[in-house]
């Protein structure tokens, strides 16, 4: 098996993709609902590269909503996360048996794309300034919808801890994770993990790669409305740009004198369209931006060299 690089492990989104809670986008904007409201009594009629309007617009909304989770930084169509040692076939937790499975071994199923999990990432490191702060973790993807569960393990799967859900508390919006004792609850541990957890709270294996595994939803959901609405503009823009290409394909005018001496060309600088695409654009763009801010805080830029 070739070594799978981080880029691997993050598909980009993709209207044909299996997804473990479905595709809501198909339910949410499909291409009437972009039509009836951002291209309603424009001159679209006509076809262009062969497919309707309809198809073409179907087109761009998964488009705007690709850029949409790429300038946002975050899922839009939620996505079940499962954190996999490198090269190691991804499996779903089931349980650490101290009587089947002395060693501490971690048994469970073979997780299927689309059915158990969407995307595959890394473990988290561990470090024990983090177990002496409630053990915090943070998320590569937020918003954080739920977690699954959470184990100490070291490569390939030997089970130290199960973390017991109880024990789990999370701020959604920041992806922070952290363990938090409370009663009622016992955590499932291997008969090693007596022995091993000195090493790694006292500071004598203080730093773990990949040492923390999770299985998380991350994404927006519900979609608010506005929301919707944005995608839908940007959606526009897009198909209304293929429009303004195909009527009107550059060439304005074309003039020669009698000798055949002198002639001019006049070239279009905007579509019909372009009026209508500038302004769906801003919209959108601005909707992102605020999204992010309010999130994930101001932006900075640099000015001058």
């Amino acid at each position: 098996m070739a070594l799978q690089t981080w880029q691997t492990y993050q598909p980009a989104y993709r209207a044909d993709m299996q997804f473990v809670y479905g595709n809501p986008i198909m339910d949410l904007i499909p291409p009437d609902f972009v039509i009836q409201y951002y291209l309603r009594g424009l001159p679209l009629t006509s076809t262009v590269t062969g497919e309707s309007l309809e198809g073409i617009v179907e087109q761009k909304i998964h488009a705007a909503v690709g850029e949409f989770e790429t300038r946002m930084n975050t899922f839009i169509v939620k996505r079940k996360i499962l954190s996999c040692v490198i090269n190691q076939e991804p499996v779903i937790i089931t349980d650490l048996s101290t009587t089947q499975n002395p060693w501490g071994m971690v048994s469970g199923t073979p997780a299927v794309a689309g059915v158990d999990y969407d995307i595959l990432e890394p473990p988290y490191d561990y470090t024990s300034r983090r177990f002496e702060k409630w053990m915090l973790v943070k998320t590569k993807h937020r918003p954080v919808i739920s977690i699954d569960w959470m184990m100490f393990a070291l490569p390939p799967n030997f089970g130290i801890l199960v973390v017991p859900n109880p024990w789990i508390t999370c701020e959604p919006l920041a992806g922070g994770i952290r363990i938090v004792p409370v009663e009622g609850a016992m955590a499932v541990t291997s008969p090693g993990a007596g022995m091993w957890l000195p090493f790694f709270t006292m500071g004598s294996m203080d730093h773990v790669p990949q040492f923390t595994q999770i299985r998380y939803t991350a994404g927006i959901d519900p979609i608010p409305d506005d929301m919707r609405h944005a995608i839908a503009m940007l959606a526009a823009a897009y198909v209304l740009d293929i429009y303004n290409t195909a009527y009107y394909p550059g060439m304005q005018s074309f003039s020669h004198s009698v000798d055949g001496f002198t002639q001019s060309v006049s070239l279009r600088a905007n579509g019909p369209f372009t009026r209508q695409i500038e302004r769906f654009e801003k919209k959108a763009y601005e909707y992102m931006d605020t999204w992010r801010e309010g999130r994930s805080g101001i932006r900075f830029a640099s000015l001058g060299r």
